[in-house]
């Protein structure tokens, strides 16, 4: 939020749910657990692009103790402009997650 932006360069995590199939194959309404090499994640590619610019992704998959949702650690592209409303947008093979997601960069 403008309140508390981040900068380019840092990292920040994001968070979606409908990434598809995964593997190792998720169980509905099961817990997500174990470490970054053992957790569920989507079988499609996994893309970021902040203002147009493609995020470099450290992680993504299922969010650890979580169930349904999959987190994306991104780090914040260093030619990203300064503003309150920096478009991010995310997709999952050929599918876009909802439009006009925005994060405050300063």
């Amino acid at each position: 939020s403008p309140a508390n932006p981040t900068s380019p360069g840092s990292i920040i995590s994001v968070y979606a749910t409908g990434e598809g199939q995964t593997v190792p194959a998720g169980v509905s309404g099961q817990v997500a657990t174990g470490d970054a090499s053992t957790l569920p994640k989507p079988v499609l590619n996994v893309a970021v692009r902040i203002e147009g610019l493609p995020a470099d992704i450290l992680y993504f998959g299922a969010a650890p103790q979580s169930v349904g949702l999959m987190q994306i650690n991104v780090r914040i592209p260093d030619a990203v402009f300064a503003s309150d409303r920096v478009p991010l947008e995310l997709m999952v093979g050929s599918f876009a997650a909802q439009p006009s997601v925005t994060i405050a960069v300063h």
